[in-house]
């Protein structure tokens, strides 16, 4: 009994071989669990592009940030929450983020859990069309991980100066077409499966995040809730955003999870 057909090139015939030594074949039973327990991959090999998990921490009101964070920081979730970031940011093989997020928080974007060494490492992706990545940033200066920097193809063309600094600290820049004046996401994800990468994270921030849902270009979506009513003392309004989406979007397959005093929210789209 099996329960999906390998879908990639990779596929060594094992099921016309079973039926060319006379064994019964039945190929189907559970295909549905299976295909949704292994979607990345049969995502990845059908079309050639990457499973895409948008993932963000809110306050109750819709704010990803704080305007004076508390002295232990600027997260909105809690510990636990992170934790499991971690493990998810493990499972992937690229994060995603804008440069406003590499601006204003100036994240590491690595995998951090105790004991438990990477070999592998996810490569950090950062969506910047003109090139405003600084050279002080961890994702330059913590060389934990692989960095590319996608950027248009006339960005590319015509910054050689950015361009060789950039390389030359060792980031990857990835030129890509250009749409509305900024890279075309759907491109970027192309070009990112033709590396292999079965899963993209995107943690970034309202902006590039609803970019992503309006061109219908996420698959799975994680939001983590905390019992925080921020006001004026928080940015980075979601809710905001999101008021440019002209349809609403249903989550299918959802799960709901606690961590500590956080909500997680767990969907596929």
């Amino acid at each position: 009994m099996i329960a999906a057909e390998d879908p990639t090139e990779l596929a060594g015939g094992g099921i016309e071989q079973l039926k060319k030594a006379d064994i019964d074949v039945e190929v189907g039973l559970c295909r549905i669990e299976a295909e949704k327990l292994n979607a990345p991959f049969y995502k990845h090999g059908r079309t050639g592009l990457p499973w895409v998990v948008v993932k963000w921490a809110q306050s109750l009101d819709g704010k990803l940030g704080w305007t004076n964070p508390p002295a232990d920081g600027n997260w909105i979730s809690n510990e636990q929450s992170r934790a499991d970031v971690h493990r998810l940011r493990k499972r992937v093989q690229a994060i995603l983020t804008g440069i406003d997020t590499v601006l204003a928080d100036n994240p590491r974007l690595t995998v951090r859990i105790a004991g438990r060494p990477i070999e592998h490492p996810p490569v950090r992706v950062v969506v910047d069309s003109q090139l405003r990545m600084p050279w002080d940033c961890n994702l330059i200066t913590v060389p934990e991980a692989p960095t590319i920097v996608a950027t248009t193809a006339h960005t590319a063309q015509t910054e050689f100066a950015q361009v060789d600094k950039l390389t030359s600290a060792g980031v990857e820049v990835m030129p890509v077409p250009m749409a509305d004046d900024r890279c075309d996401l759907a491109e970027t994800l192309t070009l990112l499966g033709a590396r292999g990468l079965q899963q993209v994270l995107v943690e970034a921030g309202p902006t590039l995040i609803t970019a992503f849902l309006k061109q219908k270009l996420v698959d799975e979506v994680r939001i983590y809730i905390a019992p925080l009513i921020l006001g004026a003392n928080g940015n980075a309004d979601i809710t905001a955003a999101m008021n440019t989406l002209t349809s609403a979007l249903k989550l299918n397959n959802v799960n709901i999870d606690t961590f500590g005093t956080d909500i997680r929210i767990c969907g596929y789209l």
